[in-house]
């Protein structure tokens, strides 16, 4: 673990430089940047999801051929998914990497707020910091929000940018599969309500934290809509299908 945060206590000064001691750009392009080099493992949940989505219905005709023998049902959709080239898990690690990640800047981002991150710096690092932050003092505001401190406003800002992007998510994943369920259809856009869990518990989120949050978001909506656009081609899905 600190590995990790050596590596980031690093690579933040060096973003903290180029800002002039500005906190929440290079928050921002810490978010940016993960999420980007996460885009590829997003990349192929997405292919997968689609593919089962075309294997429908040879699924539900396993199933309903082996519906007395789970086993059999498991095993040969395996099978079918080992034919395919599809991991039915990709989309579980995915998930699992986004809240590994996100421990992981939450406890750094604690330290850079209560000063200890310099701990991680190297030797030549930490004897300029001093010297950096008296010509440029550390700035932890973002348009007069303290970033150090939760935000209603800013958590509820995230709430709502998060609820647009799930509704995205299943409008895109309706339009592409315009045969599934009304009662599926309505429990997906129900689902995007969770998005304002997280006003539940900002007290203990500082704000720090929710733009690191926000940058994750924005790389993730711009790839949906990129996915959408290619799915919206037909020739790209009848590929999928061969």
């Amino acid at each position: 673990m600190n590995i990790l945060y050596f590596l980031l206590a690093n690579s933040f000064y060096l973003l903290l430089i180029l800002s002039k001691g500005i906190i929440w750009l290079p928050v921002l392009i810490f978010s940016i940047t993960i999420r980007l080099l996460l885009w590829p493992l997003y990349q192929k949940a997405s292919l997968n999801q689609k593919k089962i989505e075309i294997l429908q219905p040879k699924m539900k005709e396993i199933q309903q051929k082996y519906h007395d023998d789970p086993f059999q049902i498991n095993t040969k959709l395996q099978e079918l998914f080992k034919q395919e080239k599809i991991n039915p898990y990709i989309s579980f690690i995915f998930i699992f990497l986004q809240i590994f990640l996100l421990i992981i800047f939450w406890n750094f981002f604690r330290l850079v707020i209560n000063d200890n991150w310099t701990n991680f710096l190297i030797f030549s690092f930490k004897n300029s910091f001093q010297s950096f932050i008296n010509q440029y003092p550390l700035n932890f505001s973002f348009f007069d929000i303290d970033l150090k401190a939760p935000n209603f406003f800013l958590t509820f800002c995230l709430a709502i940018f998060n609820f647009f992007f799930a509704i995205l998510q299943v409008w895109f994943q309706n339009r592409l599969s315009p045969k599934k369920s009304k009662t599926r259809v309505n429990t997906q856009y129900s689902s995007a309500l969770l998005s304002f869990l997280i006003l539940l518990f900002y007290q203990g989120i500082p704000s720090i934290l929710i733009i690191y949050w926000f940058g994750f978001s924005l790389i993730g909506i711009i790839q949906e809509f990129l996915n959408y656009r290619f799915y919206l081609n037909n020739n790209n899905l009848d590929r999928l299908k061969e």
